[in-house]
């Protein structure tokens, strides 16, 4: 009984390590079509002289602004057209990501790629001062249901769409 529960878990340990093994790529194409940005510049000057976690007074703002950039807690809700090639013709899906600034214009996304053969999740750290980044795919339904990878994206041709290079393992 033994044997035959230890051969059972190495076949099933050696199907799951072919199965990783094999990674699958997807080339996909984006373009912006709506972009939001949440500027949380009023809750900063809510903790400028009163904290609120005790009776400590603060006489000077926590950060001195010297541009009009993100600052960190501002949010930017970005909208996407994904196609299936690089012509922009056919259409595959949207894509929305959710972003929360930290410093120096990165930010944390939270991206949901909306497929005809399902929904792919991800997220990360963009530098929106760079035209390339990359995320974590963590799953997703559909075909992409359990799938793990990365995506990869980079700007093409005169910078209006990007490619979007998926790599499932």
């Amino acid at each position: 009984m033994a044997c035959a529960a230890g051969a059972l878990l190495t076949g099933s340990a050696a199907a799951h390590a072919t199965q990783t093994a094999t990674a699958t790529a997807m080339t996909l194409y984006s373009v912006v079509v709506a972009e939001q940005f949440m500027n949380t510049q009023d809750d900063r000057q809510r903790g400028v002289g009163s904290n609120p976690f005790g009776n400590y007074k603060d006489t000077t703002p926590t950060t001195k602004p010297k541009t009009n950039r993100p600052f960190p807690g501002d949010y930017t809700l970005l909208s996407f057209r994904i196609f299936g090639d690089d012509g922009l013709k056919k259409r595959l899906g949207t894509a929305t990501f959710t972003c929360q600034f930290a410093f120096e214009q990165r930010a944390i996304c939270k991206a949901t790629y909306e497929l005809d053969a399902g929904v792919i999740h991800g997220v990360g750290i963009v530098d929106f001062t760079k035209p390339k980044f990359a995320l974590v795919v963590t799953g997703g339904t559909g075909k992409y249901f359990g799938r793990k990878g990365d995506v990869m994206s980079a700007p093409v041709g005169s910078g209006k769409a990007q490619q979007l290079q998926f790599v499932f393992r």
